[in-house]
């Protein structure tokens, strides 16, 4: 028996078949977004399908929830994250919880982290899921490092936007900050550490370009305003024209007016 695919033109089955795609498409995503609704309605995490990586195995969800259960987190909303990493990334933190805990270090690490930068857990809690290195640190290394960092005047939201700074050792984060004050920049980033000696020196020549132009009050409104003999305010008026005039780099801004000049 010949099928009814067979009898049909080539080019009506081939717009079957996408349509078909198409529609299957839409009702698991349709799917998809239901589960998610439905775990944000009720907020428990033996619920959370949206975490799921494999739906055909049954005994997966109930393994998370097992390994996370036992991480002394104060609220279902703070291990969410962690439904998205695998079981063995799970059992790293798992093992790592119980070692602190055990040594009387801390009970769980997010907490610890969000106690020392002064912030909620639920605006780290997204950040820390994602950088799991932070369970393999010595807590020592992690505790001496945010010492070093708070210490030199590093602020906590830019700690807490960049915590790849916390794999580097205590010391060297230590060494290259220092190097930097020394060289007289007051406003210390995470990403100083990071950074390769190429770029950090080219930072700092910047800088001091800008602050020989500018002085040590002085803003760039106020230099732009004085050498195009208008007010403050006009030039407040130009940047919200030309908003790029808010971000320029004072030592471009400089070379373009000497041009014309």
């Amino acid at each position: 028996m010949t099928s009814l695919f067979s009898r049909c033109p080539k080019n009506i089955y081939s717009t079957f078949t996408i349509i078909h795609n198409h529609c299957f498409r839409n009702f698991l995503i349709a799917n998809k977004s239901r589960d998610i609704n439905y775990c944000s309605n009720k907020s428990t995490i033996k619920t959370h399908q949206v975490y799921r990586s494999d739906f055909g195995n049954p005994n997966f969800d109930a393994s998370k929830v097992k390994l996370i259960s036992k991480l002394n987190f104060l609220s279902e909303e703070d291990a969410l994250p962690l439904y998205k990493l695998s079981t063995r990334s799970l059992l790293q933190i798992y093992n790592c919880t119980k070692y602190d805990e055990k040594m009387g270090f801390c009970k769980n690490r997010l907490y610890y982290i969000s106690s020392r930068l002064k912030c909620s857990p639920g605006m780290l809690r997204e950040s820390l899921a994602k950088r799991t290195f932070i369970y393999n640190l010595p807590f020592d290394w992690l505790e001496s490092a945010l010492n070093v960092l708070l210490d030199m005047g590093v602020s906590s939201e830019r700690i807490l936007r960049d915590l790849w700074v916390l794999k580097y050792h205590p010391k060297t984060i230590h060494e290259r900050l220092q190097k930097v004050k020394i060289l007289g920049v007051d406003t210390l980033y995470p990403w100083m550490v990071r950074c390769t000696e190429q770029i950090l020196n080219r930072y700092i020549e910047i800088l001091q370009e800008t602050k020989n132009i500018l002085g040590e009050n002085q803003s760039t409104h106020v230099y732009l305003a004085n050498r195009l003999n208008v007010s403050p305010k006009d030039v407040e008026e130009m940047c919200e024209k030309v908003p790029a005039l808010r971000t320029i780099r004072v030592t471009k801004l400089k070379s373009f007016l000497d041009f014309f000049n």
